[in-house]
């Protein structure tokens, strides 16, 4: 199949993308390497997500999932290794195999990682 957007990364904006683009009426396959809903699902507490007074990082990211799920996006776990271009068409190639698109998202997101006890941002 070729889809009409691949999102790579699958933590709330490229969840959200998902959804619109479903919306849109495009195909989207969603790729995480890692887990989907990102860094606020190790969060037990959340009091500044709109619409909840107290939420866990757990369920939104679960509701997030659900959501474009509901909307018809495809995802996967499986980390994209490179992207090349191919006329109007790409590729992105993954451990699994190849995979052809026509555009291409990138939400990474954020990563953390101690060093000397402290946590500090990745860029």
């Amino acid at each position: 199949m070729i889809y009409d957007v691949i999102v790579i990364g699958g933590g709330p904006a490229g969840l959200t993308a998902a959804t619109y683009i479903r919306r849109a009426g495009k195909s989207v396959l969603v790729i995480e390497k890692a887990a989907f809903g990102g860094q606020i699902t190790r969060s037990t507490n959340v009091e500044n997500f709109p619409g909840y007074i107290s939420v866990s990082g757990a369920q939104i990211g679960d509701m997030l999932l659900e959501q474009a799920m509901n909307q018809g996006a495809e995802v996967e776990l499986e980390e994209v290794v490179s992207v090349s271009a191919e006329g109007e068409e790409q590729t992105r190639p993954r451990e699994a195999g190849h995979v052809r698109i026509r555009v291409a998202q990138k939400q990474v997101g954020d990563q953390r990682r101690k060093s000397g006890g402290k946590d500090h941002r990745v860029d």
